[in-house]
This record gives structure tokens, sequence and C-alpha cells, in this order.
């Protein structure tokens, strides 16, 4: 495949599916929308976990200066460990906790960005192209118009429309 630059290659996608950025920013703001709601939930056990696995590790005046924006040398200690603390079995636990929820929440994602996805127009096919964007395609792909219509429909067959 040649080289494109990125200018090509968002030119080149928007010939054979203009969609393309209407889809992957209804993917995008779904899949924040569901992350952060994740996250939501995430946060309650992840704090509490830490919480107790910082106990262990910092005394209470350690604790006030790592609030403080790691500015003291207590704050150099705190990061230092703090990836250990993610990996306590406090956190550990804490996060497998809330991984059910998670997982109950990734379907109803997925079928968000679906709903979405089905309004727009699918990307469009060897046929729905006229002759200059055949050919604008093929040339930057460094490929024939037959070779680009082949393998077009080949991808048609692999990824059919719903």
């Amino acid at each position: 495949m040649p080289d494109l630059s990125k200018d090509d290659r968002k030119r080149l996608n928007a010939i054979v599916d203009p969609a393309a950025d209407q889809r992957a920013a209804l993917i995008r703001e779904t899949l924040s929308k569901s992350f952060e709601d994740m996250t939501a939930k995430l946060e309650g056990p992840i704090r509490e976990g830490l919480a107790r696995s910082y106990a262990v590790r910092f005394d209470e005046r350690q604790l006030a200066d790592i609030n403080a924006f790691f500015a003291t040398p207590t704050g150099r200690d705190y990061a230092s460990q703090s990836m250990e603390a993610f990996t306590d079995p406090q956190t550990m636990g804490a996060m497998m906790q809330a991984m059910p929820a998670m997982m109950r929440e990734l379907p109803q994602s997925m079928q968000g960005i679906q709903e979405k996805a089905a309004k727009l127009p699918g990307p469009r096919g060897f046929e729905d192209l006229s002759a200059a964007e055949r050919s604008e395609l093929a040339t930057a792909f460094g490929i024939t118009v037959d070779q680009l219509r082949e393998d077009m429909e080949r991808a048609a067959e692999r990824n059919p429309a719903e």
C-alpha cells in the first residue's frame, strides 16, 4: 500500500464512506460517555482500595504532603510507590469487584453505537463511485480500476451491509 498523507487518506476515505467522520464521532461520543459512566462507578471502589493500600505505606503527615501535589520529599516517596499501590491486593480486589458492572455496561454501549450507526449511510460500493472517483482511488493505491473493483467486491463480501 502506498504511503499516503493523512489528508490523502481522509479524502479517499470520504469517497468510499462519506459518513465515516460521523460514524467515528458517534463511536467516540458513545464510548466516551460509557467510559465516563464506568469511571464514575469505579472511582469509589478504587479510592477505597487505594486508601487502604496507602494507609499501610504512608502516615497521616505523608498523605497530607501527597495532597500538596508532590511538593515534598514525601511526595517523591509516594510517586516511587504509587505504581506498586495499584497492584496491591487491596486495590486489585476493589477493581475486580467493579469489573462485573463494567462488563454489564459494554453491551449497552455497543448497542448504542449500532443504533446510531444504523442511521448513517453505509460505505459506498464500487458501482456507487463515479469514474473519476474510481480512477482517483486506483491511482492513490497504485492499482488498476479493475483491481479496485475486485478488492471492493471482496471487502463487501467479507463485511456485508447490515
